[in-house]
């Protein structure tokens, strides 16, 4: 059975593939663990991941002499980095503020920011998190003063994992 190594926590769509061999003549699939919504499709079982630890799922290829074979693939479940970030507070004609990311874990390495106020200019691309977890934001001058609010997307380049931080 071919799948990928690992996938990201809460990931849909991850498909198992038996390998090609003229002699099975059917193939039953089945989820041990780790994962629902199982849609069987031939040679192909697609899931959704659940949890954090492993998906587990098992294929019973008949073979057309009547006899038939089991296998097993385990699939690691990556968790999201996840974390909780401070309000952006905003003194009137303030041109900057900082957002302050704790509790993080799964180490995020980069973020994007999406502010509920339109005024804001919303961070699109992946940026790096600077040392102390406190982003510098630029701001428009003339902004009410208040606390800010809206989502950081929280990203760990190496699993390609993401979670959130709203603030």
């Amino acid at each position: 059975i071919s799948a990928p190594i690992s996938v990201c926590e809460g990931s849909t769509g991850v498909v198992f593939t038996a390998a090609d061999n003229p002699a099975y003549d059917t193939y039953t699939w089945s989820i041990t663990s780790g994962a629902t919504n199982g849609v069987p499709s031939g040679k192909t079982f697609t899931v959704d991941a659940s949890g954090t630890d492993k998906i587990v799922v098992s294929l019973t290829s008949g073979l057309n002499n009547g006899c038939s074979i089991i296998c097993t693939k385990e699939v690691d479940i990556i968790p999201n980095p996840t974390g909780t970030a401070t309000g952006a507070a905003v003194c009137f004609g303030a041109t900057s503020t900082t957002i302050t990311l704790i509790n993080v874990v799964v180490s995020p390495n980069q973020y994007q920011i999406n502010f509920d106020d339109p005024a804001i200019t919303d961070i699109n691309s992946f940026t790096n998190i600077p040392g102390g977890n406190v982003i510098g934001i630029t701001i428009p001058g003339n902004l009410a003063a208040a606390t800010y609010t809206g989502t950081i997307t929280l990203y760990n380049s190496t699993s390609t994992c993401t979670g959130t931080a709203p603030f």
